[in-house]
């Protein structure tokens, strides 16, 4: 053999060995890519399903957390409408009372005495009456005002709830 066939035998052989080392490396270096990506894949579902359990948990805390306070709500509405309602019995009675009293005490007093012997001195159970008139005026007033209280205390801790 000639040396000239000789050096493009060695060329030939270098340029093989080139291509196959090349071709070598990129199949490796695909298949690791691949390996990596699918591996990466596996994590990133792994971590996303984390999340939405994490969400959804923080979902289902809150969802009950609302549900919880509108029931409250309710029995605290329900209550004060109880409460209301009695007031109101309890004022509409108090009203009768009042209206039958003032007829009654317009139909029976008369300015001018019954006898002559001059006038006749004021009765204390008209003035006892009026003390209980107004001490139950009092009363009432100042339930009504407790109540007043008592329901804007609750409104405004219930409205960031809502």
């Amino acid at each position: 053999m000639s040396a000239e066939i000789k050096m493009i035998a060695i060329g030939v052989t270098v340029i093989l060995l080139a291509l196959g080392g090349y071709f070598g490396y990129r199949l490796a270096y695909d298949s690791g890519q691949t390996a990596g990506r699918a591996e990466i894949q596996t994590q990133w579902d792994a971590n996303r399903a984390k999340i939405q359990a994490v969400t959804d948990a923080a979902i289902a805390t809150a969802t009950k957390q609302r549900d919880d306070a509108f029931i409250a709500n309710e029995v605290a509405q329900h209550g004060y409408q109880e409460q209301l309602s009695a007031i109101n019995a309890t004022a509409a009675d108090f009203a009768r009372r009042l209206r039958y009293a003032e007829a009654r005490i317009a139909t029976h007093s008369d300015p001018l005495p019954k006898t002559s012997g001059g006038q006749q001195p004021a009765a204390t159970g008209a003035q006892a009456g009026d003390v209980n008139l107004t001490n139950a005026i009092g009363a009432a007033l100042a339930e009504c005002s407790a109540n007043t209280a008592q329901l804007d205390a609750l409104i405004v801790e219930l409205k960031p709830q809502l």
